[in-house]
């Protein structure tokens, strides 16, 4: 067991964090439509994120204090979480491709390949992910 001067650095260190993200996505909110096109899409999302993590954060505060309702918040949060994370690496990755795909003559032919291949895996990964993590937010009662 933790003692009380561990749960307050603890508690202190996660709240800092906290803020530290919910500070960055306030950041990129003020900042979002300075940006041309698909940019405010991901800045969009990355701010999404960045909020999703500080409430991540705060539930281990509260696991810390009060296991039970820590981990009950956790898992509904989790998969939010994690569908918003997937949902940014694939708007990410289609950026990535197009802009790859705009400048292969810049980066040179074997070097565009081996991008467009990364990229790809990605594109694919992120894709299986989101599939996964629709159908298991489908079938829990607490959307």
């Amino acid at each position: 067991m933790m003692e009380k001067k561990e749960k307050i650095i603890y508690a202190i260190c996660y709240g800092v964090l906290s803020l530290a993200f919910v500070f960055t996505s306030i950041f990129i909110f003020r900042t979002l439509f300075k940006e041309p096109g698909f940019i405010i899409i991901i800045k969009l999302l990355y701010a999404i994120v960045f909020l999703l993590s500080s409430y991540m954060i705060a539930t281990s505060v509260i696991k810390i204090f009060n296991k039970e309702s820590g981990k009950m918040i956790y898992k509904k949060l989790y998969d939010k979480f994690m569908f918003s994370f997937m949902l940014l690496i694939l708007v990410s990755s289609i950026y990535m491709l197009y802009d790859l795909l705009k400048k292969w003559n810049e980066i040179g032919l074997p070097g565009a390949i081996a991008a467009i291949f990364l990229v790809l895996m990605m594109l694919v990964f992120s894709i299986v992910e989101l599939i996964k993590l629709f159908k298991k937010i489908k079938y829990t009662r607490y959307l």
